[in-house]
């Protein structure tokens, strides 16, 4: 009868454990994504080793993490800040490649060296607003490509604004032109659309972003008439409206004094008159 002085196992990831005797015994297993098979050598007394048997096992993958963080919310045309922690991953994976997809259609990848040196901050603009993206994180090892985490935040529209400029006066009944030059965060990715109100009862004009366009931002506007009253100048406010199609609205104001002119007539008539007799004067 040979006594069992050793029990050697072969866990079949390269590594193996001697133990002196038979019970449970545990092991960690590196890296997952494998079907080792495990060995058990029994050895006596003389040192003969018998093959006690095998037991074959799965070893799953688990997907690497990582905390991503940043703002809740953002303006368009503005920089967003990512923030990634460092990867955990209880295997000993080789990651290959990083990407970041920002929700907006846009997706940036990394090699090892660049995202190393982003230090896990990471920025981008959002060009258009009202929109609520998810960034998704990934990143690539030898076993595939996984998410490491992801960002919900809500991209803001901001209102468009409108520049306005123009003569400070003018004289009644005469045309006024008036240059307004408009701007969104957004750019071109925002529509824009103009109501311009005179300040003088008219009827408020809209023009599309295409019709300003055409007229390279001048419009004009005939100042029928300044105020009745004893003062001979009336202050007109024109305020010009400018609109997205995300709901974003602002308005500015110009200044313009209408000045008063006074009436001429035109006088007809005989050069001389002769005494006693009816001159007549044509008005």
């Amino acid at each position: 009868t040979e006594t069992v002085s050793q029990y050697v196992v072969d866990w079949g990831d390269g590594t193996s454990d001697t133990y002196a005797a038979a019970g449970d015994v545990t092991h960690v297993y590196a890296d997952g994504a494998s079907t080792p098979t495990i060995t058990v050598d029994l050895v006596d007394e003389d040192g003969t080793h018998t093959d006690a048997g095998s037991k074959s096992i799965t070893v799953n993958n688990v997907a690497p993490t990582a905390i991503v963080g940043g703002g809740d919310t953002v303006n368009e045309g503005s920089t967003y800040t990512l923030s990634v922690g460092p990867v955990v991953d209880p295997g000993t994976d080789t990651r290959s490649a990083y990407s970041i997809d920002w929700g907006d259609g846009s997706t940036q990848n990394f090699t090892p060296a660049e995202w190393a040196a982003a230090s896990g901050s990471f920025g981008h603009t959002y060009a258009d607003g009202a929109s609520t993206p998810t960034i998704t994180v990934s990143a690539t090892d030898e076993d595939g490509t996984f998410v490491l985490g992801t960002k919900s935040l809500t991209v803001n529209n901001v209102a468009p604004s409108a520049v306005l400029t123009g003569a400070a006066s003018l004289d009644e009944g005469g045309s006024y032109t008036l240059n307004i030059v408009g701007s969104d965060p957004a750019g071109a990715n925002d529509t824009l659309a103009y109501g311009i109100d005179w300040g003088d009862g008219s009827a408020v004009q809209n023009f599309t972003a295409a019709e300003l366009a055409a007229l390279s931002g001048n419009v004009a506007h005939v100042f029928a008439d300044d105020a009745d009253g004893p003062v001979n100048a009336t202050a007109r406010t024109i305020q010009v409206t400018v609109t997205d199609e995300d709901g974003g609205s602002s308005s500015s104001s110009k200044g313009v004094t209408v000045n008063n002119v006074a009436p001429v007539i035109a006088l007809a008539g005989a050069a001389n008159g002769v005494e006693g007799t009816p001159y007549t004067l044509t008005l």
